[in-house]
């Protein structure tokens, strides 16, 4: 009978570690994935506002156009897109 409660503790203890192990790798996994995807959005040089440029100033009436370019590897454009804000 006491062989029996031993293995039995054994077996849920091995069990609670592959559970919390594969738990952990799994955060890991997904902390790895988050912080890639940041980095692969910060200071992208491909995709960036090319209008207005820093510093321009509008009335404060005025509809601001924004434009957006994204750029492949060679250098060709892939998408330019036009953005209008209410200033």
């Amino acid at each position: 009978m006491d062989d029996m409660l031993v293995e039995l503790k054994r077996d849920i203890g091995l069990k609670m570690v592959r559970m919390v192990t594969g738990l952990l790798l799994s955060v890991a996994m997904l902390h790895a994935v988050a912080l890639a995807e940041q980095k692969a959005n910060q200071n992208n040089p491909r995709v960036r506002i090319i209008s207005p440029i820093n510093g321009t100033s509008f009335p404060k009436e005025n509809i601001i156009p924004i434009t957006y370019c994204a750029w492949s590897p060679d250098g060709t454009v892939l998408i330019r897109a036009e953005a209008y804000v209410d200033g």
